[in-house]
């Protein structure tokens, strides 16, 4: 009928608007959910997040405090072990190695005083001051804090040549010192003490120290040391001097020096290279007093240390003790090497004895096998 038909018009208006209509609801079913969804998982995501950060600091800062624990401990127990090594060093009278301790020279220089042994002298002076006499702008200018006020260099007055030794050197050669190489078996328990050959001079320990050696370096013209100097073979007993010979192949600088220098020397002098006076078969007076320094600087010193090298020096101020050398060889003067083998012998005989002991005790197990009598 005519009601029920409505215009064109009309028609294309309710058309579009159900077409708006549908396509509003579509949208909103596409877009609406997953934007929900997602928005609750990102919020999920965060928390979790959040939760994880503070969990692994809470881990890091437990990690940290427990290694800052670990850490104090350490230290205590090296502090313990590093104290308690000390006190074996310095306090246990028979501990083998402890006159090792002399190397440091100020150490040297005070125990040698205390007992009364003739060494350097040294100044009490608080800081020195060594300036160039032209330079400036702050070169040329050096400053020493002295040891007697806590700091590490040992000030000392120049020390001059004199005697007979100042006579057979030129007048610029620096201060020219006697090694005297001693030996000791204090250091070996009684029953070996005897092993190492006839005891040498008679001294207060019945021969237990003993000079293997002497050697002096007669320095060159214008060297600073007696590192640059001829060696000249000295008799111990009677102090008549022998050929001369030079280790300065020992002391060539630089990489490929070895190439180049010769390992072994066999230059001998019979007369000072600078002055060119006869030194072969003069006699050094007060030989007995250099060789007695040197052997009782060691009885008395560092007994237990089995070699030691001490530089004595004939000065202005009389015959003095400088030091001792506790890594030292011959500097190619004459040796008794029997005698020497056999003092080697009784000390490695003593070491593999304390080995042998400590193997066999009961609290440790018995070695598999000991060849004992293939090593005899």
């Amino acid at each position: 009928c005519g009601m029920c038909v409505s215009s064109p018009r009309d028609v294309s208006d309710i058309s579009r608007k159900s077409h708006k209509k549908s396509l509003k609801n579509s949208l909103r079913n596409m877009h609406a959910k997953p934007f929900t969804k997602k928005t609750k998982e990102h919020e999920i995501s965060r928390e979790h997040s959040g939760k994880n950060l503070e969990d692994i600091s809470n881990i890091s800062r437990k990690s940290h405090e427990n290694l800052a624990k670990i850490s104090q401990k350490s230290h205590e127990t090296l502090a313990k072990i590093s104290r308690k090594s000390h006190e074996n060093l310095t306090k246990t009278p028979y501990f083998m190695h402890a006159g090792y301790l002399l190397e440091d020279k100020w150490k040297f220089l005070l125990e040698a005083k205390e007992h009364k042994i003739p060494v350097t002298p040294w100044l009490d002076t608080g800081m020195m001051v060594v300036k160039h006499r032209n330079e400036e702008g702050g070169l040329g200018f050096y400053r020493y804090k002295n040891v007697t006020q806590g700091g590490n260099w040992i000030i000392q007055p120049a020390l001059h040549n004199a005697g007979d030794v100042a006579s057979l050197l030129p007048g610029d050669a620096p201060l020219s010192t006697f090694r005297v190489l001693t030996a000791s078996k204090l250091g070996l328990d009684s029953k070996m003490a005897g092993a190492g050959g006839d005891g040498g001079n008679d001294d207060e320990d019945g021969g237990s120290v003993r000079t293997l050696t002497t050697v002096w370096r007669a320095g060159r013209s214008g060297a600073t040391t007696d590192h640059v100097s001829v060696l000249f073979d000295v008799n111990k007993s009677n102090g008549k001097v022998n050929r001369g010979t030079t280790n300065q192949h020992w002391y060539q600088l630089g990489p490929f020096k070895w190439l180049t220098s010769p390992w072994t020397q066999d230059i001998q002098y019979h007369d000072h290279p600078d002055t060119k006076k006869k030194i072969k078969g003069k006699v050094i007076k007060g030989m007995k007093a250099i060789v007695g320094i040197a052997e009782k600087a060691h009885r008395v010193l560092v007994p237990r240390v089995p070699l030691v090298g001490w530089d004595v020096a004939v000065t202005d101020k009389g015959i003095l003790l400088l030091e001792g050398n506790f890594s030292c060889n011959f500097f190619m003067g004459t040796v008794d090497y029997d005698w020497y083998y056999d003092f080697c012998d009784a000390y490695f005989r003593e070491l593999w004895g304390k080995r042998d002991k400590a193997t066999t005790a009961p609290t440790m197990p018995a070695p598999a096998a000991d060849n004992r009598d293939e090593r005899k």
